[in-house]
């Protein structure tokens, strides 16, 4: 206990100064106008049939007065109290940010959205997880042992660090031979909480640990004797801001129970529309026996089979349990046609159900990984098409295939791992396999930036905001000759490291070109190269303005067409003429508009692309995402995930200007030549000196440089050159105002001193098609 103290208090010292020196920078100014961002709910989850008082917290949350969740059977009422107004008050008022939530009997186990609405719109999401067990929560003080706070097997405690250096302790009885699992969710449910867990038996001595590991925060412990047994939790670096991040959202959901845990299931996908058996393996699965040849930290997990049918595609859901399988730390998986499916939670009778698994949609026949194939002239043989579904199961081990293919054959070989939210490194080896056994080696891939199967370098198209950066690898396979050829697959680290949860599917299969789109907000600061500074940022767009939507596309198996973006379900008075993505470019953003006189209004939008697979045309709904962790510059990298819908708020609030570039019809631009471009500036608000106009959307070999618009001038001109090779046809060119604003809050009196701002907004989209130079 004093050697673990003496550790927090040299992380104390040793932190202190960094932390302050990244919030000092997080005090200035704001560099945009409010929009409601939700850091937390606090507990993070309820009893289902249950009813529970929540408190929310982040920034902007100004008039909160509603509390929205994914599933229309949690409902929230804000909580009321005596009017505050001294003696005689009349009436009830509202207690700021704080609810009554219901949660109906008839809501499935499952991580829930939640937003709140208020004076700056509907906030981003957080996670909300209704379960069957008795739920508690925790209370100070607590942060000593003989302060423990007392709690049962088989409840949850939602809990928090409420200051730096907080660690909580909990005390339970036990019995033995009860086989515990003690399992701590943190950032599944978008929490800034890195847990570290300690278990004690009654003469204080340590039974069992979790820290950092690339699994979930679980421990699994077996009670050798009755009596009480403590557990001390807190975070790895004991509740500090995450130098820059917000205070006070370090919060968790503690499980100490008895029921059922799936470590993962196997094979990992299966065909769409089929029915197929499957192995679950876990720990308390009902019916399960030990495998002794699976072994996690030294002990066997138990085996299930069971017997599911898959849908032909997936299904629309109300959680995002789905969503937090697709992605590891800061990567999040780019959206693929390999990486859709469902997600399965094994029953556990009493009303309740296990942890959620992914099971995906194969990309062809499943193949099971045969041992040994751990060298080269062991290897095992496919016939292709197929998908192989294996394990890095232990140190050392490596994975040799083999197959026919005729010259000028083409197959995707990918590995999917990492993607499916598995802390594995695959490394990819292709080889081609000579008449006299001698081979040459095709391809060596280790991790790839992914954003889709093709030849040349492939590109992290969301940067930090949507981080799809991979360590699965892919590679564009096209025969040379007619003969046998061998792939292998293993571990970066295998030497090392081997674990029977380091599941993989390897894909080889032929081209099938499609796209995915994802839609997210755009935060707006000057997002440089390096610029790590990303915010959980709503949707919100003022009367009289505008506001930008970025479109992410990502590529598959050869897709080279044009795509179509356009936004559906829209209110009365904001509008939005679209964009097109060119065939290989991979990032656009769509501009939305408000009239002058647009009514306050919000709800779920949908952003579709519509393009050429083939002959046909087809059309894609984009995945919706957001950043829920924010991140700074040479600090850390944000956090995202997907969400279920895209909800745009329209504010009767006025936007501060209003720029627009060009008229609404399409200017004409011939290669090698320059053309300049009417610009107008409606200011709305109070606006301090100049505005600048900065060019963030251009074709490629098309340039336009910074312009500075005085502040006694409402017109000036752009400048757009196209370079001698710059693509034809029609593009988008989009160029954001920059501008000081004296702002007063909403609600805030006329003679109260107002705030300077400095924002961005985005000016109205300019259309150009470029054509050939004139003779």
């Amino acid at each position: 206990m004093l050697m673990r103290a003496m550790r927090r208090l040299i992380t104390s010292v040793v932190l202190a100064g960094i932390a302050l020196s990244g919030l000092a920078g997080s005090q200035r100014a704001a560099g945009q106008l409010p929009a409601a961002r939700l850091y937390s709910v606090f507990p993070p989850g309820g009893q289902r049939g249950q009813k529970l008082e929540v408190v929310v917290g982040g920034k902007d949350l100004d008039q909160v007065t509603e509390l929205r969740f994914s599933h229309p059977k949690i409902v929230a009422e804000p909580v009321r109290r005596k009017a505050s107004g001294g003696e005689g008050a009349p009436g009830e008022e509202i207690v700021p940010n704080h609810f009554v939530v219901t949660i109906g009997k008839e809501v499935p186990p499952g991580t829930y959205e939640a937003r709140v609405i208020g004076a700056y719109g509907v906030s981003t999401p957080r996670a909300f997880v209704v379960g069957t067990l008795e739920e508690v929560v925790e209370k100070e003080p607590n942060s000593k042992p003989e302060q423990a706070q007392r709690v049962k097997i088989d409840q949850v405690i939602s809990g928090r660090a409420d200051s730096e250096g907080d660690v909580d302790y909990f005390l339970f009885e036990a019995s033995k031979g009860d086989r515990l699992l003690i399992h701590c969710a943190a950032i599944r449910i978008d929490s800034f909480f890195r847990p570290v867990m300690t278990l004690y038996d009654a003469t204080g001595r340590v039974v069992a640990t979790y820290h950092r590991s690339t699994f979930e925060p679980l421990i699994d412990f077996t009670v050798t004797e009755n009596g009480p047994y403590l557990l001390e939790v807190h975070d790895e670096i004991y509740g500090r801001p995450r130098i820059g991040g917000p205070r006070g959202h370090h919060f968790y959901r503690l499980s100490i129970s008895r029921r059922g845990w799936v470590e993962f299931i196997f094979p990992p996908s299966g065909l769409r529309g089929s029915t197929t058996s499957f192995t679950l393996y876990g720990r308390h699965l009902p019916g399960g026996k030990p495998d002794p040849h699976v072994l996690v930290e030294g002990r066997p997990l138990e085996r299930l089979d069971v017997e599911l049918s898959l849908p032909q595609k997936s299904l629309p859901g109300v959680t995002i349990d789905l969503f937090e399988h697709l992605r590891l730390g800061s990567q999040v998986a780019a959206p693929s046609p390999s990486l859709e499916g469902i997600e399965y939670r094994l029953p556990l009778g009493a009303d309740g159900v296990s942890n959620p698994v992914l099971v995906a949609f194969a990309t062809g026949d499943v193949v099971i990984e045969q041992e040994p194939n751990d060298r080269s002239e062991a290897a095992q043989n496919l016939n292709v098409p197929c998908e192989v579904a294996g394990q890095f199961g232990a140190p050392g081990d490596r994975d040799w295939f083999e197959f026919e293919a005729s010259k000028g054959e083409v197959y995707e070989i990918e590995v999917l791992s990492q993607r499916m939210g598995i802390a594995a490194d695959p490394l990819l080896v292709v080889q081609q396999v000579k008449e006299k056994g001698e081979t040459v080696e095709m391809a060596e891939v280790d991790d790839q930036i992914l954003s889709g199967v093709r030849p040349g370098p492939l590109k992290n198209n969301g940067r930090y905001a949507f981080n799809t950066n991979t360590d699965d690898p892919a590679y564009h396979f096209i025969a040379p000759a007619s003969g046998k050829y061998r792939v292998m697959v293993r571990d970066l680290y295998y030497l090392n490291r081997g674990d029977p949860r380091f599941l993989y599917r390897l894909s080889i299969r032929q081209p099938r070109p499609d796209f995915r789109l994802v839609a997210l907000s755009h935060y707006p600061e000057d997002l440089g190269p390096q610029n790590r500074n990303r915010e959980p940022w709503p949707i919100l767009l003022r009367r009289g303005g505008t506001v930008r939507i970025d479109v992410l596309a990502f590529p598959w198996d050869g897709f080279e067409s044009d795509i179509e973006i356009r936004v559906e379900g829209l209110p009365d008075g904001v509008t939005c003429r679209g964009t097109i993505l060119r065939a290989g470019e991979t990032a656009a953003s769509l501009v939305l508009e408000a009239a002058d006189n647009v009514a306050r209004w919000n709800g779920p939008i949908r952003v579709v692309g519509t393009a050429k697979i083939g002959e046909e045309a087809q059309t894609r709904v984009a995945d919706s995402a957001t950043v829920v962790l924010l991140g700074r510059t040479a600090r850390f990298e944000p956090q995202s995930r997907r969400t279920l819908q895209t909800i745009l708020s329209v504010s009767d609030e006025p936007a501060p200007l209003l720029v627009r570039v060009g008229t609404s019809s399409p200017v004409t631009i011939q290669r090698g030549n320059t053309i300049k471009v009417p610009v107008r500036i409606a200011r709305h608000g109070e606006i301090q000196g100049a505005v600048q106009l900065i060019p963030v959307v251009v074709p490629p070999k098309v340039t336009s440089k910074v312009v500075t618009i005085s502040a006694d001038q409402d017109t000036g001109f752009v400048e757009i050159t196209a370079d001698k090779s710059a693509p034809t046809g029609p593009h988008d060119i989009l160029f954001e105002a920059k501008a000081d604003v004296l702002y007063r809050r909403l609600g805030a009196s006329s003679d109260s001193k107002p705030q300077k701002i400095t924002v961005r907004e985005a000016t109205t989209p300019l259309r150009v098609h470029i054509v050939e130079a004139s003779n």
